[in-house]
C-alpha cells in the first residue's frame, strides 16, 4: 500500500544469469526484498520465452553465451522500451577502463551485496 491507501504491486524483475547459483542467490534476495522476479538462465530463454507482464527492471549478466548482455539489453530495449536494465559482470576490467560509462545504462561488478543490488533495483534513477 502507498501512503494515500492505493494498492501498488510488487516490481517485477526478469532475471538473466548463465550461473544457476548466482541466479538463485540473486532471486532470492530480490524476492524478500518484495519483487517478483523471474529467471531465466540465459539470454535465450528471455528471447525465446512468450511475451507476458513487462518487466519493470531486467537484470542481465555481461558475458554469457550464446547471447551475451549487450544483445540482451538491447533486446530488451527493443521489446519492453520502458524496462531499466541494470547490467552485472565479473569482468572488473570492463568497470574499471570505464566502458560501461558508455552504455546507457547502470554496470555493477560482481559479487554484489544484497543492499547494493536491492538499491539498484528501487532506484528509479537507477540509469
Amino acid at each position: 500500500m502507498t501512503v494515500d491507501g492505493s494498492a501498488t504491486r510488487p516490481l517485477l524483475v526478469y532475471l538473466v544469469d548463465d550461473e544457476p547459483g548466482v541466479a538463485f542467490t540473486l532471486s532470492e534476495v530480490l524476492r524478500h526484498s518484495g519483487c517478483e522476479v523471474k529467471t531465466f538462465l540465459n539470454g535465450t530463454d528471455l528471447i525465446a520465452s512468450p511475451a507476458g507482464e513487462p518487466p519493470d527492471v531486467v537484470i542481465t549478466d555481461y558475458v554469457m553465451q550464446p547471447v551475451d548482455g549487450l544483445r540482451v539489453a538491447a533486446w530488451v530495449r527493443s521489446a519492453y522500451p520502458h524496462a531499466r536494465i541494470l547490467m552485472i559482470t565479473a569482468d572488473a576490467q570492463l568497470v574499471r577502463r570505464g566502458d560501461a560509462r558508455h552504455l546507457p545504462f547502470r554496470v555493477m561488478e560482481k559479487p554484489l551485496t544484497s543492499a547494493s543490488l536491492i538499491a539498484a533495483v528501487y532506484d528509479a534513477g537507477a540509469e
